[in-house]
């Protein structure tokens, strides 16, 4: 009895290891369009690459995967990654981003052991990789401090 109460136990803490809480959520506009919603959840509130994240991104229009993918490349410059280190990590996400729609959803997990992946509309994966730095260059997207959505960063840290 004694170890079954003992494994139950251990298996509470792992389940609430595990869960993760909304830190906050923000919309991305292009002028007057509406591109998508965003939501960050996070072990604990931080904008620390510490712990396990989760950025789920729901589509409000439809989106080329070839533009998501030159998005993504001109993003990575602006939050100061080298062409260096662009070159060296862009055949991780080539031809991985698939036309989307309104309605659709991407779902970026990123652990800080584990590295990253990358579901469209829970299940389909795009993007598997257990390089964490690769990892935190992809979240670094839309929450590193240098990134180009700066409102929408803070919105997604529950700052503004």
């Amino acid at each position: 009895m004694k170890i079954l109460i003992l494994c139950l136990m251990m298996t509470a803490q792992v389940v609430h290891a595990n869960k993760l809480q909304l830190l906050g959520e923000g919309r991305l506009t292009f002028f007057f369009f509406k591109v998508y919603d965003a939501k960050l959840f996070a072990e604990k509130k931080s904008t620390e690459f510490d712990q396990k994240l989760r950025l789920e991104i729901s589509y409000l229009r439809s989106l080329k995967g070839d533009d998501i993918y030159d998005r993504t490349l001109t993003e990575w410059k602006g939050i100061g990654l080298t062409e260096e280190r662009i070159n060296a990590i862009k055949p991780l996400i080539k031809g991985k981003f698939p036309n989307v729609d309104d309605g659709d959803q991407i779902i970026a997990e990123y652990d800080p052991i584990e590295g990253l992946k990358v579901v469209l509309n829970k299940k389909k994966v795009l993007i598997t990789s257990s390089d964490v730095t690769f990892a935190k260059d992809f979240m670094g997207i839309w929450l590193s401090p240098e990134t180009s959505e700066k409102k929408l960063r803070a919105k997604l840290f529950g700052v503004e």
